[in-house]
């Protein structure tokens, strides 16, 4: 899986391996987690948070090409 961060206005993109893990949470690093593999992929996705805190911001699409 490819995970792309928005840092700064730039892409950063980092590979994740099978049995990898990554930690995402930075709320002015936005990011996204794609497949281009061949093979299906599949991702265990946790949340800790504070009650009453969002989960997920969605953001504009055009921040990324």
């Amino acid at each position: 899986m490819t995970n792309v961060r928005l840092v700064d206005g730039n892409e950063v993109v980092s590979v994740v391996r099978p049995g990898d893990g990554f930690l995402e949470g930075h709320p002015d690093e936005p990011h996204y987690v794609t497949n281009k593999g061949p093979e299906p992929a599949e991702a265990l996705v946790t949340f800790a948070s504070v009650e009453g805190l969002p989960n997920m911001i969605p953001i504009n699409n055009d921040h990324f090409t």
